[in-house]
């Protein structure tokens, strides 16, 4: 059985939104968009980068183009996480 398409569920961005957090604070680096799609159960990469662009279009993750692995959290994300980790403490 197929996966659905990320486009329209929140939890996997959530889910990437958290991932990317937690490796850039582990490695002082953003994750690959690879590394987001298995995060999230998606091993194409053609869904992966649909995540980090439904993130982006949601202002929640920053691209800067031209840059491997230019991705930052923006503002927004940083207040989704947060609210994320109030909902589960």
């Amino acid at each position: 059985m197929r996966k659905k398409s990320p486009v329209n569920d929140q939890s996997v961005f959530l889910t990437a939104l958290v991932f990317i957090n937690d490796h850039i604070e582990t490695f002082s680096y953003p994750p690959s968009v690879r590394e987001i799609g298995l995060a999230t159960g998606y091993t194409s990469s053609s869904s992966a980068q649909k995540i980090v662009d439904a993130l982006r279009r949601q202002k929640l993750i920053y691209i800067d183009s031209g840059i491997a692995r230019g991705m930052r959290i923006s503002e927004n994300g940083y207040a989704a996480i947060k609210e994320i980790m109030q909902e589960n403490a």
